[in-house]
């Protein structure tokens, strides 16, 4: 590089670095015209409290009106933010299967996935939720033995009363004589 290239580079670099203290500032001097401090250019957003409660579903299961089985699922939750549940088994379920062939599966995810949002208002908890819960029948089907899926999925939003149990749903299995109920108890944690 000849001696003219290396000056042009070297005023470029001056020009440059010279600059960016001068757009500072500028800057400052803007903000600082408009009653702002320099640090507080961005908004900030309206703060709310944040509260925990723990949330306890119950699912029972009835048939025939008798109570046969019932599975209860815990979390702590944060007012303002989803909360998520995820339990379950991956079932495997044969695609081919063939005395001449080695079998292929896929798998099938059962279980029971919670997802929460609460929030405090006058008093009460608003729930926001999202519930799946699948489970394999007790029957298979007949021609191919394969498992039955049964499957409840609830999307609401309501009211419950902190420390007090609130039946959220009540289904009936379509396919069977099985009637399932939901309730959910919101204890605020200290």
């Amino acid at each position: 590089m000849n001696r003219t290239g290396i000056w042009v580079m070297l005023l470029t670099l001056t020009s440059i670095v010279g600059a960016c203290p001068t757009r500072l500032s500028a800057q400052e001097q803007n903000t600082q015209e408009k009653g702002k401090p320099a640090q507080a250019t961005e908004s900030a957003a309206p703060t709310r409290p944040i509260a925990a409660y723990r949330l306890d579903f119950t699912l029972t299961e009835f048939e025939d009106g008798k109570k046969t089985n019932s599975r209860s699922y815990s979390l702590l939750a944060q007012t303002h933010s989803w909360n998520k549940l995820r339990i379950g088994t991956r079932l495997p379920v044969a695609t081919h299967p063939s005395a001449n062939e080695l079998s292929q599966f896929q798998y099938i995810d059962i279980g029971m996935n919670i997802d929460a949002n609460i929030e405090e208002q006058e008093g009460v908890v608003l729930l926001n939720s999202t519930v799946d819960v699948s489970g394999m029948a007790p029957q298979r089907e007949e021609q191919t033995h394969a498992p039955i899926i049964r499957q409840m999925k609830s999307e609401l939003r309501t009211v419950v009363s902190p420390g007090k149990s609130t039946i959220i749903t009540a289904d009936d299995d379509p396919t069977g004589k099985a009637r399932f109920q939901l309730e959910v108890m919101a204890t605020k944690i200290k």
